[in-house]
């Protein structure tokens, strides 16, 4: 599955799929904002309890901090196990 978004009750959900580029994820979420026309302050759950692609746990929290833009509020980081 590719990474994909969904937009409900003010929470923008970003789903990774099994092995998502960094480059894929950021672009989905700066193309969700840009495409539901969010200004600021958006609230956004990262998804990555797909993720299957051995990255460790810093690499995860790095891929959830890559997604700093004026128009996001708080980030959430959803996983599979709670090693990550």
């Amino acid at each position: 599955m590719p990474t994909s978004y969904t937009f409900e009750d003010s929470i923008l959900t970003v789903s990774t799929g099994r092995d998502p580029a960094y480059g894929e994820v950021i672009a989905t979420t700066k193309r969700a904002l840009d495409e539901l026309q969010i200004d600021s302050g958006a609230l956004v759950i990262l998804d990555a309890s797909e993720m299957r692609s051995g990255r460790s746990a810093a690499e995860i929290r790095d891929l959830a901090g890559s997604l700093r833009d004026e128009r996001l509020g708080a980030v959430a980081l959803v996983t599979a196990t709670e090693y990550h």
